[in-house]
């Protein structure tokens, strides 16, 4: 950290405002939204957290299931796990190594994902070939949640287009390894007021939004998910220099990979034996229920 940077963390300290949903947090997540193309921002202590947010404002609980990759970001499986729900697994194209249309036609067509709440995919620029506009019809016409998962890459656009504009909800993470790297977090963008007002208040232990921490509550019970003044002050600086940092490749590597489904984690999270196949998933499904 170099020494101006040190003087940002030095205001927070003197300023007295540490926790959360205070300026720099609320400042950073509108400087981002802006960055991306989005009407609204969420920041979160992780890119994690941002998930769960967003997938509990979705409906993501115990009995529902989350249309996920095969081959992704491990995010995308035990997020969902720590909500309750349960992955429904939909076949990524070889080419791309992204959900294809195909695929998620059919994985649509299952029993079970008439109990599905949201569909999630990985998004890596660059893939000649990923048809996005047509996984987001797809989800418009079953009347699904789409939520892009955006890994590091704050800059990226799909065909000259903010992401946003393909999906209800994109992630990114702002922690190590991304273009913005102020530490840990994850940020949210959204075009939808409803979407953002529910992820707000699961984010923000059941508060609406508001200027700084109000306590007009929801009916919504949620989780402390929330950025801290220290990682948010850094976020306005960083983007005025207008110097990116390259994306780590093992961030993409990351994202490349099977579900982590027989880990301790998973097993603990799910109660489960852990999930080794497809098919076994859906039996393990449909024999606990």
């Amino acid at each position: 950290m170099n020494n101006k940077f040190i003087d940002y963390e030095l205001e927070v300290l003197e300023s007295g405002v540490w926790g959360t949903i205070g300026p720099y947090s609320i400042t950073g997540a509108h400087v981002l939204a802006e960055l991306v193309g989005a009407r609204y921002g969420l920041l979160c202590h992780s890119a994690s957290a941002a998930y769960e947010s967003v997938l509990r404002a979705c409906g993501a609980a115990h009995g529902s299931y989350i249309i996920t990759p095969s081959y992704g970001d491990p995010n995308n499986t035990l997020t969902a796990a720590c909500t309750g729900a349960a992955p429904l697994f939909c076949d990524v194209d070889a080419g791309t190594g992204l959900i294809a249309p195909s695929s998620l036609e059919k994985t649509l067509e299952r029993p079970n994902a008439s109990r599905a709440v949201a569909v999630v995919a990985d998004y890596i620029p660059g893939k000649a070939g990923f048809e996005l506009e047509k996984i987001t019809a797809l989800c418009k016409k079953h009347s699904l949640p789409f939520i892009l998962n955006a890994g590091g890459c704050l800059t990226a656009r799909h065909n000259g287009k903010p992401l946003i504009d393909f999906a209800d909800a994109v992630i990114w993470s702002i922690g190590s390894g991304s273009e913005v790297y102020t530490g840990n977090g994850g940020f949210i963008a959204f075009d939808r007021s409803d979407l953002y007002a529910d992820t707000f208040a699961y984010h923000n232990c059941g508060r609406s939004p508001g200027d700084g921490c109000t306590l007009t509550f929801d009916d919504i019970l949620g989780g402390d998910m929330r950025v801290t003044e220290w990682t948010a002050r850094l976020i306005e600086p960083l983007l005025e220099t207008g110097r990116f940092a390259a994306v780590n490749p093992r961030k993409f590597t990351a994202m490349h990979r099977e579900p982590a489904l027989h880990s301790e984690y998973f097993k603990k999270q799910t109660g489960s034996d852990g999930i080794y196949s497809d098919t076994e998933l859906q039996n393990s499904i449909l024999l606990s229920n």
